[in-house]
């Protein structure tokens, strides 16, 4: 029974010592788990791209977007571990070199009293914010700066103060320290200065607790007016505002009976060394009017009232991808398909030109074909029938079974149908498409105007040039320059009273000339003179082919016809592009 008692004994005694393992595993771990996480009280709480806030996870990067603007980032100490007021500061690395804390500021002044000892509302403040020149947090290790300052002495002044105060926003926070404060009368540039007002030596500031004579503390918290010690070998000692409040301010100044003595226009001059470190407990925010693409990382950490790093400091990686049209991809892409559409606009415009072309081609086709068809059937059978009717006039022209009355009608009728021949002769030449060239119609007008002066009795002298075989010409064009080549010639030969006509047709450069002169009586072109409508005729018809027709003659001396007109090589059955020139 006893054994079995300590067995169960045992067994419990086991039992609490497991659960006691695992709870101590269990609180070691949730130590460690603690003490892995950032503990800092820095917090990034909000970031704002324009008006719009961004969102990201802890530990995560941020996208601000490609050039973005108006760029806001708030910061702050965790609530529940801020105790006193704090200074922070912000830098941006990979955007700038220097840390941002704030717009707090400290000042030394020079108040001005009259003798009444009435405030003159005329003070003079020299500003001082941020960090001196090469501060590294050490009173001890920091250099001070020399600073040398003048001034002139107000109207009605005749006390003079001077004051180093921080009464300026009230959440500024840091420390102001000034040394070997001297005010001085200035005279003529050889005369030494007169001093008026200056700190007690090392030596009278050898207790740091006691307030020197001649100086006093004043603000809502003088406590925080102090005497420190500044560098080192040697120590020297300088007044003070070691300003930790954001409710209060303090401020040293001389005392009403310590004052300089002034007198309104006197230049006064102030030397004194300063050496300062401030920030803004309120500062809670850094802004950026636009950033650049690339990759930077957001540090915001919390400095001492002297501004030493404390450790604690909150991270956050920010990016700025490369605006699209900037990234290496774009240019290749943008340019890939621009050629691309205009490969494919082009090959739209060259189909679309293609079968407005074959269309036209087609059409031209058909327009030929029903041309062929019409002069083929006026040569066929409004030929042979004239022709019939010319040969059996000429037959009754000879039978004697007919009276002489009625063999002169049938020698009318032969005649009418001779001209009628003709006539149908050249309509079928100018509607047979195979003659819509500028050769053909050449040799067509040299065989009409061989045959009418060969009917008028005129001797016809042609001078041709060289006619190239492969102009194009459109049948409209061909059929106004032979009716008017014709009707020129038909004027010579019915009023000109001429013997000899001379023709010359030249193509140079796409521009045919056609001349024909005659020496016969000649005329007044411009009215004074015999001018019918056949002159008018040959200048509409040139006219409306896009040519010119010029008329050059006098009375007695002959008359000369310049047709002048520039062919293109069009097929289409419109007007060729022509150019009239009233000029030859």
């Amino acid at each position: 029974m006893l054994y079995r008692l300590i067995t169960v004994n045992d067994r419990s005694t086991s039992r609490q010592l497991a659960v006691l393992g695992i709870a101590l595993l269990f609180f070691i771990g949730l130590v460690f788990q603690v003490g892995a996480q950032d503990t800092s009280a820095v917090q990034i709480r909000e970031v704002h791209v324009g008006d719009k806030p961004l969102h990201w996870r802890p530990g995560s990067e941020i996208n601000l977007g490609s050039s973005p603007r108006n760029i806001v980032f708030t910061f702050g100490m965790d609530h529940g571990s801020r105790t006193a007021p704090q200074r922070l500061r912000a830098r941006l690395e990979g955007h700038e070199d220097i840390w941002h804390e704030g717009g707090g500021e400290m000042y030394l002044r020079v108040r001005f009293y009259n003798t009444n000892g009435d405030r003159l509302d005329a003070d003079i403040t020299f500003t001082i914010h941020g960090e001196s020149v090469g501060w590294n947090g050490s009173l001890a290790t920091s250099p001070i700066s020399h600073r040398r300052e003048t001034l002139v002495v107000p109207p009605g002044a005749s006390y003079l103060w001077v004051v180093i105060s921080s009464a300026g926003p009230p959440s500024t926070i840091g420390i102001y320290a000034v040394e070997d404060l001297v005010v001085s009368k200035l005279f003529g540039e050889k005369e030494t200065p007169e001093t008026l007002l200056k700190f007690p030596s090392d030596e009278q500031l050898s207790n740091i607790d006691e307030i020197p004579a001649g100086w006093e503390r004043d603000g809502l918290r003088p406590s925080m007016a102090k005497i420190i010690a500044v560098g080192q070998n040697p120590k020297r000692k300088a007044f003070a505002i070691v300003d930790d409040s954001t409710t209060g301010h303090a401020e040293w100044h001389n005392t009403k009976e310590s004052a300089a003595k002034v007198s309104p226009g006197e230049n006064i001059l102030l030397e004194w060394n300063e050496m300062f470190s401030m920030g803004d407990s309120d500062y809670h925010y850094v802004p950026y009017p636009e950033l650049p693409a690339g990759n930077y990382k957001l540090r915001v950490g919390k400095v001492s009232l002297l501004g030493e790093p404390m450790g604690e400091e909150a991270v956050l990686r920010v990016r700025v991808p490369q605006p699209y049209w900037k990234t290496p991809w774009f240019w290749p892409t943008l340019t890939t398909g621009i050629v691309a559409i205009m490969i494919l606009v082009v090959r739209y415009i060259t189909r679309r030109k293609m079968r407005h072309a074959l269309a036209l081609l087609e059409q031209q086709r058909v327009l030929e074909q029903e041309r062929l068809r019409i002069s083929q059937d006026i040569h066929d059978d409004l030929g042979a029938r004239v022709t019939q009717l010319s040969l059996l006039s000429a037959m009754n022209q000879k039978d004697s079974a007919f009276s002489e009355n009625a063999r002169v009608e049938f020698e009318k009728i032969s005649q009418m149908s001779q001209e009628l021949i003709s006539a149908l002769y050249e309509t079928v030449w100018t509607v047979n498409p195979e003659n819509d060239n500028l050769d053909a119609m050449v040799n067509y007008l040299c065989q009409r105007l061989n045959d009418v002066c060969t009917q008028a009795r005129l001797s016809c002298r042609l001078n041709i040039s060289a006619i190239p075989n492969n102009v194009e010409i459109s049948s409209r064009t061909r059929h106004n320059i032979s009716m008017a080549t014709k009707e020129a010639v038909n004027n010579v030969a019915k009023h000109a009273k001429a013997t000899q006509v001379t023709v010359h047709i030249n193509f140079v450069d796409h521009v045919l000339t056609i001349s024909i002169h005659d020496d016969g009586c000649g005329f007044q072109p411009d009215g004074g003179g015999r001018n019918g409508h056949g002159l008018q005729n040959m200048q509409r018809r040139m006219e409306y082919i896009g040519g010119s027709c010029q008329i050059e003659s006098a009375p007695g001396k002959g008359t000369a016809v310049h047709f002048r007109v520039k062919i293109g090589a069009s097929r289409d059955g419109s007007v060729d592009s022509l150019v009239a020139s009233n000029k030859l």
